[in-house]
């Protein structure tokens, strides 16, 4: 069963502790009607397990003293004793704030542990729990903690202490916010949405459906590069190698489309780096035609990016070896770069291409990383610039390069391989 998706676009988002606690953005008040909580056993002197059970650790009173508000959540039963709330979901949490009891029954809440989880941690079903916070001993005026998160995914969390009575008074919770364009655990994923707006602090997917040009997948957290799917069959070379070591492999042309982001070629040894008499190229063969909107491409760091600067990428369909060919389209002029750009995208109008080739006019040219990525034309249309149509009769997409239909056979009036040949064609 999938789990349900938290609507992060009606509520705030905390940055930071101090955010979330001037605003009293929290959690639990507001999903207080979905969670579920439990604990070890509840102390009742009045006979009335209601006094004491565990939802009073989250009902908005704010009140230390026990016995005149009956408002706090306390144990009485066996070593450890704990409490535990289940909040329905997973949440991205950054902040959680804990009260006790006052006076000098404070001794009923320190030194407890608290631990975090996604399944339920009560002794003797998970031993599976991540510890996050330990109550220090608290003193007469010091009755709650506040703890700052680095941002963790939890649905459960857990509050347990090695002894019989534990004594909950508030359980607070404040949620998480990234930077629009980050999500998951410590904020380290990415998502590349299209709308530039925020996706899903958890899952990661975006609010509004469509990714950034190639980016794929829920999250817009996948790569789309053509070159990473078909690695196997592609062939690169390039005019010379650079071979300090006498190792014409560590700066071989295959370095460039080795999948390793690392900007710096003496400890990574995963770019491809020329050392040459004259000017300097890096060539692709993809093997095959594709229809392509897009590359990028990634240089040198820091003071020796002028590797890259100002190289000119071409694209054809034979092979553009400057010694073979003349007959090449320029598809982009990288410009320079500064210590902090080292790559560069460009996206253009759907070209159709097999080979691609750097080139610089200058002995050293050094290229860390090459994508290309597919362009997809709009159902029933193929070919540079997407200008051609096609009319199969499954009405789904063609071949993006060919125009040939997937699925043998053409609309009602349409011929040939790629359904573009109909009465009005013929007749014009």
């Amino acid at each position: 069963m999938s789990e349900p998706t938290p609507n992060i676009s009606s509520y705030p988002l905390c940055k930071n502790a101090l955010t979330c606690i001037l605003s009293e953005s929290n959690l639990i008040e507001r999903i207080r009607a979905d969670v579920t909580t439990s604990q070890s056993s509840i102390y009742s002197p009045s006979k009335n397990p209601q006094d004491f059970n565990s939802s009073k650790a989250i009902d908005g009173v704010q009140n230390y003293s026990i016995d005149s508000c009956k408002c706090c959540s306390v144990t009485h039963g066996p070593i450890p004793s704990w409490w535990q709330i289940d909040l329905g979901q997973k949440y991205l949490i950054g902040t959680l704030k804990i009260f006790g009891r006052a006076a000098k029954y404070n001794y009923q809440l320190e030194n407890a542990t608290i631990y975090a989880g996604n399944v339920s941690m009560k002794p003797g079903v998970n031993s599976n729990k991540m510890k996050i916070y330990n109550v220090p001993s608290m003193d007469a005026m010091t009755r709650n903690f506040t703890k700052q998160i680095d941002a963790i995914i939890a649905q459960y969390f857990l509050v347990e202490l090695n002894q019989k009575e534990l004594t909950l008074c508030e359980f607070k919770l404040y949620e998480k916010g990234c930077d629009i364009g980050h999500f998951g655990s410590g904020c380290l994923h990415s998502c590349h949405c299209s709308d530039n707006n925020g996706c899903n602090q958890v899952t990661g997917k975006c609010q509004t459906p469509g990714c950034k040009a190639g980016w794929k997948g829920e999250a817009c957290a996948e790569d789309s590069n053509l070159i990473e799917r078909i690695r196997a069959n592609v062939t690169t070379s390039q005019s010379s190698i650079f071979s300090p070591y006498n190792n014409p492999q560590d700066f071989n042309s295959s370095k460039a489309i080795d999948g390793v982001h690392n900007y710096s070629v003496d400890t990574c040894k995963c770019c491809s780096v020329t050392n040459g008499k004259s000017a300097s190229w890096w060539q692709i063969d993809l093997k095959q035609k594709y229809l392509l909107g897009g590359l990028q491409i990634f240089g040198r760091a820091a003071d020796n990016n002028w590797q890259l600067d100002n190289a000119t990428i071409y694209a054809g369909n034979v092979s553009m070896k400057s010694e073979i060919v003349s007959n090449k389209m320029k598809v982009y002029n990288v410009p320079s770069m500064d210590a902090k750009t080292r790559n560069f995208s460009i996206w253009f109008d759907a070209i159709i291409a097999q080979f691609f080739i750097v080139e610089l006019n200058q002995i050293v040219l050094t290229l860390c990383e090459f994508k290309l990525y597919e362009k997809e034309c709009n159902k029933g249309n193929f070919g540079s610039g997407c200008l051609h149509s096609c009319h199969c009769s499954d009405n789904n997409r063609c071949d993006q390069v060919t125009g040939k239909c997937r699925t043998p056979g053409c609309q009602a009036g349409w011929t040939g391989e790629a359904c573009e040949d109909g009465e009005s064609s013929r007749k014009g």
